[in-house]
C-alpha cells in the first residue's frame, strides 16, 4: 500500500495523518515531506499514525530524522496516536519517551476531550486544583503535559478570572501540545 499523507491542521502546531506502508522506499519520502513541513510551517510537528500497516527500522529512522530536524528548529515532533504495528516497533526500540507517544488509554480519553464542549473549564479546573488532575486525562492533557503546561503559565492568575481566563490556558496549552488547537476560548 502506498504511503500517504495528510495534513489535517497547521497553527499553531502542525498536524499530520500518515497512512499505508513506512518502509525502505517511503521512509525517505516521509522524511522529506516532513522535513520540507518543519522548514515551511513550522518545528511543531504531530504525528497520527493509526492510518499505518507496516513501518520497519527505515520508517523510524524517518521519524527520528524529522524528530532532529523540528528539535534543530528550537520544536518537537511527537506520535499522538499510533496503529498496533507503530506502536509495538516503538516500545521494541525503546522510543516511546524520545517520541513521545500517547498512551493507548489515554488516546482514546484524548480523542474524547476533543469532542466535549467544557474541555477548556475541565483543563482550567485540573490546573487549579492539580490533587484531583494528577491523574487521568483532562482537558485533553496527559499529566506530564498538564505540569509542563503549569510551568509554562507566566502568571497562574488567569486561572482564577472566569471566563476570560480560559483564552491564555488555551494559547499556552496549545504551545505544548499539539491537540489543544482550536478550543474554543
Amino acid at each position: 500500500m502506498r504511503l500517504q499523507t495528510h495534513v489535517c491542521s497547521v497553527f499553531p502546531t502542525l498536524r499530520v495523518a500518515v497512512g499505508g506502508e513506512l518502509d525502505i522506499e517511503s521512509g525517505p519520502c516521509l522524511r522529506d515531506q516532513l522535513t520540507c513541513m518543519i522548514r515551511a510551517i513550522g518545528p511543531r510537528l504531530a504525528l497520527d499514525l493509526t492510518g499505518v500497516t507496516f513501518i520497519d527500522c527505515s520508517g523510524l529512522t524517518a521519524l527520528l530524522t524529522a524528530r532532529k530536524a523540528a528539535q534543530a528548529r528550537g520544536g518537537w515532533l511527537r506520535l499522538v496516536a499510533v496503529s498496533r504495528c507503530v506502536g509495538r516497533l516503538v516500545q521494541i526500540t525503546g522510543l516511546q519517551d524520545a517520541l513521545r507517544v500517547a498512551r493507548r488509554e489515554a488516546a482514546t480519553a484524548i480523542a474524547t476531550c476533543m469532542a466535549c464542549p467544557v474541555r477548556a473549564q475541565c483543563l482550567e479546573l485540573s490546573l487549579r486544583h492539580w490533587d484531583i488532575g494528577q491523574h487521568g486525562v483532562w482537558g485533553g492533557l496527559i499529566p506530564a503535559d498538564r505540569a509542563e503546561l503549569r510551568r509554562r503559565l507566566p502568571d497562574r492568575k488567569e486561572l482564577s478570572e472566569g471566563m476570560a481566563g480560559y483564552r491564555p490556558v488555551v494559547q499556552s496549552a496549545a504551545l505544548v501540545m499539539p491537540w489543544v488547537a482550536g478550543w474554543p476560548g
